[in-house]
């Protein structure tokens, strides 16, 4: 079983609550909306990051990290992007030759509320906002289990 760390819309600001509920995880993947790169410095002190710009992002970000990545995770193939959305939206976010039916699941954030859940047979996921700068929703993160044919997902509010 491999165990990740998901997280979104950070926003500059990387509250000291997550790095214990992170300790473990095999890859921290964040879903944009970054706000500096100290944010990421500080999460690859637990584990490697895999991350992706957000809508909100400067310079910086944008420049270091694209707006989707494939991630293979034990042969589960996932989209990380930043905005989530309809099936004909994600599907134009996948390079050329892959299909909805080779993602199993579609981790995003940018909309601020959690979710876990599956939908012809993808798994969608958003671990909310983390940041506490985002003061009308209660700051959340989420580990992904993932192992023996299975996904779990667990939002963690903080």
């Amino acid at each position: 079983m491999i165990k990740i760390g998901v997280l979104s819309d950070t926003h500059g600001y990387l509250d000291p609550k997550i790095i214990p509920l992170f300790q473990g995880v095999m890859q921290i993947l964040h879903a944009g909306d970054i706000g500096s790169l100290e944010v990421i410095t500080q999460l690859e002190k637990v584990a490697p990051v895999i991350a992706v710009h957000g809508n909100g992002d400067i310079n910086s970000v944008l420049k270091r990290f694209p707006d989707r990545q494939i991630v293979t995770v034990s042969s589960n193939n996932i989209l990380l992007t930043h905005i989530g959305g309809p099936l004909t939206r994600l599907k134009n976010l996948l390079p050329e030759g892959m299909s909805l039916e080779d993602i199993d699941m579609v981790i995003y954030g940018h909309s601020h509320s959690p979710e876990f859940r599956q939908r012809d047979g993808l798994f969608f996921f958003n671990p909310g906002a983390a940041s506490i700068k985002m003061c009308y929703v209660t700051p959340s993160v989420g580990l992904l289990t993932i192992g023996e044919g299975k996904i779990k997902g667990d939002i963690v509010t903080f």
